[in-house]
């Protein structure tokens, strides 16, 4: 697969030079988690500082979403649980941080089974309750 392919400018917003193209990094290392989510901010940001011009009017429907992926044995990692913590504080702070991580659970990490814990991680059953914290941002 591709390591990392971060944006392009396609379709209706390439003609009226918006940009708005996919911005999709994806890896089995957890060090991408963190520039997703900064990138999920950026997009509220951008927002936000958007809405106060008049141009900006114009800008077609679409929401950008920030997409990472990782391997289950990087929902261990120091980089994706920093990152998971500050989309969820940006929740929490009521702040729009439309990222997705896709996490490939297939049972194994480097050097060891994961014995489930992705899904135990992001399961409604979890004590965190993290996936529908986040889903209600997009």
């Amino acid at each position: 697969g591709v390591h990392c392919a971060i944006g392009s400018a396609k379709g209706e917003s390439a003609k009226n030079k918006l940009g708005g193209g996919d911005y999709v990094v994806t890896s089995t290392l957890a060090s991408q988690c963190p520039p997703a989510v900064g990138r999920a901010l950026g997009f509220s940001v951008a927002d936000t500082i958007l809405k106060g011009d008049d141009s900006s009017n114009n800008r077609n429907a679409t929401k950008p979403v920030s997409f990472v992926t990782i391997g289950d044995g990087s929902v261990h990692n120091a980089h994706f649980l920093s990152a998971f913590n500050l989309a969820r504080h940006a929740r929490f702070r009521k702040k729009k941080c439309p990222v997705v991580f896709g996490v490939s659970d297939n049972g194994l990490s480097i050097s060891y089974p994961t014995d489930g814990y992705a899904d135990y991680l992001f399961s409604k059953h979890s004590t965190t309750q993290p996936a529908g914290a986040l889903q209600s941002d997009l």
